[in-house]
């Protein structure tokens, strides 16, 4: 009977076991990452699994129909109809109702984005579409953040861009010598605070010098190696940073590894880049015709004009397709006690125009590691070099066509016109100018839980930079001829290091909840410069200072050091999520400023409701979220150099006492120089509404700048010219919005990210109102008036009786007398460089493994003067070729024409509205297509991901005021540097 009874059991299983089948797969994100631990259940049953830590899963389900149900932590869950398949992969996509997003604030770490009183806004990594063949992470934030303007001024890879938040926090200088305080907001990598190369020291001007050319150095922070981008606006965010927090935070988050599986990832792109918005200039025929007219036009030989049988494109000459690579490897994982990151990265970039280019490479590696239960460990390196090649084309662009840049017998043409001017064909060949820049940054970081909810943590960082820069204009051509080769040397380092200490506090009474801080910080930076000239070289093959008797070698160095020392806290409470208070403080001490001044205390308050919190909301359920936030507080800004407020003392041969070299004060002290200090103001409104599809901040911000640091004029009885002092006051009074969508979701997911910002700036002290100089600077500070204001005279055309240009005197009559024209007392506000509104929107498009995105960016309500040597009215046409615009020149009485007749005496108002032109555009910024392959075919080949990219960047701009045909406008001006358009085609793989 026992026998029976088992044999029956075995068939019974037999039978079982043939009414199973097995499928498997794996889970993803929409944006392809794999879902550790998703869960898989049979529909209707507590059958299931949960996936493994490749996002992969195996599930025996029984014959016939049956349907999986797939869901994960704030994803929408999906049930799917298994079929006869046996293979299901599947991609589930956010639920925006679900998501908790985390934001990166400041001192305290990660906190609930619903939880925040002040105004955060978050960037994700591959949000900034980081694969872009952009060398710099502050580029890319063009767009992406309300209130967040990128000033792009030149086409030329590796220079410094002015980022800033809300408007002109600090003065811009108006004159070379001018030292102001920095503009640009205070950039975080990692907890360690980054070089900011607009930081100036008497007669030293923000980036560069004519000859002293500053790089940027945030090109060190790889974009593929950033996790997330905070950027940190009002008072409430940005207080406890103090003394460097008045122009806004950018807080930069690197990745870090993830318990599970080690993963090698690594992609590769490369592509090609083309000039865009080319200017028009004149051919040989054109120009010699112009030429002999202006000649003829001022008694003048118009042979002169030079032949007509040589025809030279000197653009294509010293321009080029471009060319970009971009390689990664990156290497994470970890268990639960111990996490690493490791990357390595590559890029080179070819620019369009000959002789400048750059390359990158780069390291970092990330490490948490659990030392024991209560201890915790962090550790971060990075490391890099950049090699940029900037070669000046020397006005290549506007070289008459009429002359050739070779010799009959092949050798470079370095006579007649370019005795004394450099031949950039010659010059390419012949000169150097490179700069070879490192940069290392590490931070370390101890967490010790004292108690539950009490945990004491150590940190400090290092952050060190040094640029060195080279240039040799030969003796061989004109750049060097008149002083037999001319060699300069600049040296710029930077070491700053950051400790901290702080005691964290967080505890929960019921409904209410409290979480406190508070710590001290010390902060060092030492800054050196070098220059070294020389003149004279025995042979142009030797290029080295040492070959150079000493009486043709000149010199200089400066050494800088600061220090300061901060105490800081905060205190955050809300009671049921519904009420929100944060107060923040921090007191800072800086050896920048002297006498009694040298510390400050800066405080905010902020407070928030969240209303749909209240029982008497729950009816209106197409609401899903709503706040209320409002903060007030104070910020400074110290970052203008390290001894404006102590003098300067120079040591050369210009200070001679007998034959002895002397030293002699070269700056003023002033003792009185304290913080630039701003209070800001916000009010905010977060909402979620239909299903938290759509969500919608608005934001009303006052900031007030009192003591501005600006440059102003002393007495020469003081033996001084001028005198760095708190001059001025400002404010900057504006609005923002940001809208992110789900419009579609499915199969088919369609999300939209919208921002746009206005802000109105005005200058309402100043102790000494500051006028151009002359028409070469329109620049001007002027009570009543923006700040970034242009000054200049109105164009009233051109007289159709005699050709001469016409412009509006403030009286609103018309003159064209060229002495009342230059009269500066003349000069009325033209324009202004800042725009009213700007902004950008983001759309992207994902369907199964296909994903499209584009940027859009736009500005309006700036102007802009642009370059005028290419339309002189002849003035300059013998040395430069001419814009065709000036082709519809005034010739005869009668015409009618915004052109002068053409004279080689004629007087150039450059800053008149004629050279002023409308900053307004829609900018195409990317287009980014990428394809992931399907999971099956992964697993047929044993990897995790593979997918392709092609994008096209910066593919082209909408301008309000569109160029004539064949003519030359805003889009051909606005770049003195070539402009491109670059096309990238690349692959990424995950092991």
């Amino acid at each position: 009977m026992c026998r029976i009874l088992c044999l029956l059991g075995l068939l019974l299983s037999t039978v079982a076991v043939a009414q199973q089948r097995t499928v498997s797969g794996t889970v993803r994100s929409a944006d392809g990452e794999t879902l550790i631990g998703a869960t898989v259940l049979l529909a209707g049953t507590d059958r299931g699994t949960a996936t493994d830590y490749e996002g992969k899963y195996t599930l025996d389900i029984p014959e016939g129909e049956a349907r999986l149900t797939f869901s994960y932590t704030g994803m929408q869950p999906k049930t799917v109809a298994v079929g006869n398949r046996s293979r299901l992969d599947i991609i589930l996509n956010p639920d925006v109702q679900l998501i908790d997003e985390v934001v990166v604030t400041a001192y305290a770490g990660e906190q609930k984005q619903k939880d925040l009183v002040g105004s955060y806004e978050q960037v994700e990594g591959d949000e900034l579409l980081p694969q872009r063949p952009i060398e710099s992470f502050d580029k890319m934030l063009e767009g992406q953040v309300a209130g967040v303007q990128v000033e792009l001024n030149t086409g030329e890879p590796g220079l410094p861009v002015q980022v800033r938040i809300r408007g002109n926090g600090s003065l811009p200088p108006v004159r070379r010598n001018d030292v102001v305080a920095s503009g640009q907001p205070l950039f975080v990598l990692d907890g360690v605070p980054l070089y900011d190369v607009s930081e100036t020291n008497t007669a030293n001007t923000p980036f560069s010098t004519s000859l002293d050319q500053q790089i940027n150095p945030l090109m060190f922070v790889r974009p593929e190696d950033i996790e997330s981008i905070t950027v940190l606006k009002d008072a409430s965010a940005t207080a406890i940073y103090g003394a460097n927090a008045a122009n806004g935070v950018v807080l930069i988050t690197t990745k870090q590894g993830k318990a599970g599986k080690t993963q090698i990832s690594g992609g590769v792109s490369t592509g090609f880049s083309n000039l865009i918005n080319e200017v028009e200039y004149l051919n040989t025929e054109e120009y010699v015709s112009l030429a002999r007219e202006t000649l003829f036009n001022s008694n003048d030989n118009p042979a002169d004009a030079g032949p007509v049988d040589i025809e030279t494109d000197w653009p294509a000459l010293t321009q080029r397709q471009g060319s970009v690579l971009n390689a990664n490897l990156s290497l994470s994982g970890g268990n639960e006690r111990t996490k690493y990151f490791l990357s390595a990265g590559y890029y080179k970039e070819n620019a369009i125009s000959r002789g400048n280019g750059l390359e990158r490479a780069t390291v970092r590696s990330n490490l948490n590691t659990a030392l024991s239960d209560k201890l915790n460990l962090r550790f971060g390196f990075s490391g890099g070099y950049v090699r940029k090649e900037s070669f000046s084309d020397f006005g290549a662009f506007t070289y008459p066509p009429n002359l050739s840049p070779v010799n009959p017998d092949g050798t470079f043409n370095n006579g007649g016109f370019f005795i004394n001017r450099p031949n950039p064909v010659a010059a390419l060949a012949q000169n150097e100018f490179f700069h070879d820049a490192f940069n290392i940054n590490n931070n370390l970081q101890l967490n010790y839980e004292i108690l539950p909810g009490l945990e004491v943590r150590v940190s400090g960082g290092m952050d060190g930079y040094l640029q060195l820069q080279y240039q040799y204009e030969s003796a061989l051509n004109g750049s060097g001829r008149t002083r037999n080769g001319i060699a300069r040397r600049f040296t710029r380092g930077n070491l700053q290091w950051v400790a901290n200490g702080q005691l964290n506090y967080q505890r929960t009474f019921g409904n209410h909840h409290l979480n406190t801080l508070a710590g001290v910080e010390r902060n060092k930076q030492i800054t050196y410069r070098q220059r070294i000239s020389a003149t004279d070289f025995p042979s142009d093959q030797l290029r080295e200072f040492w070959t150079v008797d000493e009486e043709n070698i000149d010199a200089d160095e400066s050494n800088y050091q600061d220090a300061s020392e901060s105490f800081y806290a905060q205190a955050s409470y809300d009671y049921d999520y519904r009420y929100y208070l944060t107060l923040s403080g921090r007191r800072d001490a800086s050896s920048i400023f002297g006498g009694d001044v040298q510390a400050a205390n800066f405080l905010s308050a902020g407070a928030a409701w969240a209303f749909t919190q209240e029982p008497w909301m729950e009816r209106l359920e197409w609401l899903n979220f709503g706040k209320l936030r409002t903060s007030y507080g104070l910020t400074g800004n110290s970052r203008l150099g390290t001894y404006s407020a102590r003098g300067l003392y120079g040591y050369n041969d210009a200070f001679l006492y007998g034959n002895n070299i002397g030293i002699a004060p070269t700056a003023p002290a002033n003792e009185g120089l304290t913080w630039e200090l701003v209070r800001k103001y916000n009010f905010a409104v977060d909402l979620e509404l239909l299903e938290s599809r759509l969500r919608l901040t608005v934001e009303h911000y006052r900031h007030y700048t009192e003591d501005a640091i600006y440059t102003i004029p002393v007495p020469l009885e003081s033996g001084f010219t001028n005198i760095v002092t708190n001059a001025a006051d400002q404010r900057n009074i504006g609005w923002e919005a940001s809208v992110e969508t789900v419009n579609m979701q499915g199969e088919l997911r369609w999300t939209t990210r919208f921002n746009m910002a206005r802000n109105r700036n005005q200058l309402t002290r100043i102790e000494a109102e500051r006028f151009p100089a002359s028409a070469l600077n329109s620049r001007g500070l002027v009570v009543g008036q923006n700040s970034s204001v242009l000054y200049g005279v109105p164009f009233a055309g051109v007289d159709p009786y005699n050709g001469k240009p016409l412009y509006y005197l403030p009286d609103g009559s018309i003159t064209d007398d060229d002495d009342l024209v230059n009269a500066p007392a003349n000069w009325v506000p033209i324009g202004q460089g800042a725009p009213d509104w700007y902004g950008g929107i983001t759309n992207t498009f994902a369907w199964k493994g296909l994903s499209l995105a584009f940027l859009v960016s736009y500005s309006y309500g700036g102007d802009i003067l642009v370059d005028g040597l290419t339309f002189t009215d002849g003035r300059q046409i013998s040395f430069n070729n001419q814009s065709a615009n000036q082709l519809d020149r005034w010739q005869q009485p009668g015409d009618l024409t915004d052109t002068p007749r053409l004279h080689i005496d004629n007087t150039l108002q450059y800053n008149s509205t004629r050279y002023l032109f409308d900053n307004d555009f829609l900018r195409l910024a990317n287009l980014n297509l990428s394809y992931r392959l399907p999971d099956r075919w992964l697993d047929a080949m044993g990897i995790s991901s593979f997918s392709l990219t092609a994008q096209a960047n910066n593919l082209g701009y909408l301008y309000s005021t569109r160029s004539r045909a064949n003519r030359n406008g805003i889009a051909e001006y606005r770049f003195r540097f070539p402009e491109a358009r670059s096309f990238m085609f690349g692959l990424n793989v995950t092991l």
